[in-house]
């Protein structure tokens, strides 16, 4: 594993545990380090691991700059999800959020400590089409290249989800299977609805996914970058394992939820 990628394991290391030691920085190619963060949306990790660490001024900048590119994206995010599910609560539609910033809360205590390119939400497969034409009656656009133009179109997406943009530009992901049907079984079984979990956001209630429930989205997906997948594939470099993270990540759930979420997890390695 190439130095940076090393840095940015023991940097997230620190994050979670203050503990840990971070490696010398002597040898850092720092634009390399910042580009790795960013791809692997861990910029504010990054950026608090490396608080009380000198730095060259036009360095310090620099993650300055990128940390609050990405915060700034993140707080964007947590608006329009805010708008999103009241628009959706207006109607008397029922959604979930999934990842995103209301994951990284929960993992990480805040919103922005971990970015995400979207925003996800899982509904229920007899709103979809209603959802769909609220949507787009405010300004919202589909982004989903159908195959031909009916309804039916829509709920045979292979991916199990519709995207849309939004007029403040974030990207939306409404999906009705919290795994598409072309992943491993072992999931199949949780019942998502049952147990959602209520937080607030901005002043409004949202829905999210119990601990348990959350399993398929902690641990990692064939073809998918998981939100705290033990690797992921950088173009121009080789994957970075965070496996050694997850004993301090399954510190932030419950302990009577870490052997169900193993069990599944172990089931879908199979």
């Amino acid at each position: 594993m190439m130095a940076e990628a090393e840095f940015l394991v023991a940097a997230l290391r620190h994050f979670l545990d203050p503990k840990s030691t971070l490696p010398d920085t002597g040898k850092i190619r720092w634009n390399v380090l910042f580009d790795l963060a960013s791809a692997h949306a861990v910029m504010p990790m990054l950026y608090a691991a490396l608080r009380e660490v000198p730095l060259p001024d036009d360095i310090g900048a620099e993650l300055r700059a990128r940390f609050q590119s990405s915060v700034q994206w993140s707080l964007a995010q947590s608006a329009e999800l805010a708008r999103l599910t009241a628009l959706l609560e207006e109607s008397e539609i029922t959604s979930i959020a999934l990842k995103g910033p209301l994951l990284s809360r929960y993992l990480y205590g805040e919103l922005g400590a971990r970015s995400s390119g979207d925003i996800d939400l899982l509904v229920k497969p007899g709103d979809l089409l209603r959802i769909r034409d609220l949507l787009l009656s405010r300004g919202y656009r589909v982004a989903n290249t159908l195959h031909w133009n009916s309804d039916s179109a829509y709920l045979r997406s292979r991916e199990n989800e519709i995207s849309f943009g939004s007029p403040s530009g974030v990207s939306i992901d409404v999906h009705w299977r919290i795994l598409p049907r072309y992943f491993a079984s072992p999931f199949d079984g949780l019942d998502v609805w049952s147990e959602p979990k209520t937080t607030r956001l901005a002043g409004r209630r949202v829905l999210t996914l119990g601990p348990v429930s959350y399993s398929p989205l902690l641990w990692p997906k064939p073809g998918a970058h998981a939100h705290c997948g033990n690797s992921s594939p950088v173009s121009g470099s080789q994957p970075i394992c965070f496996e050694p993270l997850f004993p301090r990540l399954s510190r932030r759930i419950p302990r009577p939820c870490i052997w169900p979420i193993l069990s599944r997890s172990a089931s879908l390695a199979e």
